[in-house]
């Protein structure tokens, strides 16, 4: 009779070290600490190095929001959360199936080899306004698109920027209906 060994998968989790409530008042960030439960009841709660404020966290899905939030990069930190989690998720499996023992310490180096805590190098949640922003997208697609859309693109942002200077102040949320009908009749 054949079997097939099923690895040990444990959980990971994602939330922030403060309260929802007091962030939610104090509008201050807080450090995403990472829970991985595993075994029998046996949890390890790491701090991966990242802070964000309670409107840039999806309580949910437990990850940086990526729509309404004022952080550019939101999509590199999650991309960075998933890799993290799965590697942690692998590197754990591989040592249930070679029947070594797992322990919070065995777990902190994993994820202090994950995360670079060695060489001491973290991943910084860039908030920007607007117009960086802007100016980076711009940047980023020299050389991939041609020269006269990025020309197009420039004279946009700096029609913008006028009307910004002259009348609204323009970020990520400025983008409503009634803000762009102004910007059509400054225009």
């Amino acid at each position: 009779m054949k079997k097939i060994i099923k690895p040990q998968l444990g959980t990971v989790r994602y939330n922030l070290k403060e309260s929802k409530e007091s962030l939610k008042q104090s509008r201050k960030e807080s450090p995403i600490s990472l829970w991985f439960s595993y075994g029998k009841r046996q949890r390890l709660r790491y701090s991966i190095g990242i802070s964000v404020g309670y409107a840039d966290w999806d309580f949910e899905r437990q990850r940086v929001r990526r729509n309404r939030s004022l952080i550019i990069n939101s999509a590199t930190v999650n991309r960075y959360l998933d890799k993290l989690q799965n590697e942690l998720i692998h590197d754990h499996s591989e040592l249930v199936l070679e029947g070594k023992e797992v322990n919070n310490e065995v777990l902190r180096s994993i994820l202090d080899r994950l995360t670079n805590r060695n060489i001491e190098l973290e991943v910084k949640v860039i908030q920007d306004d607007f117009f960086v922003f802007a100016d980076e997208f711009i940047e980023e697609k020299r050389g991939s698109i041609e020269n006269v859309i990025l020309l197009l693109y420039k004279q946009s942002l700096k029609k913008l920027k006028l009307f910004s200077d002259s009348t609204t102040s323009i970020d990520f949320t400025s983008f409503t209906r009634p803000i762009l009908n102004h910007f059509k009749r400054f225009l």
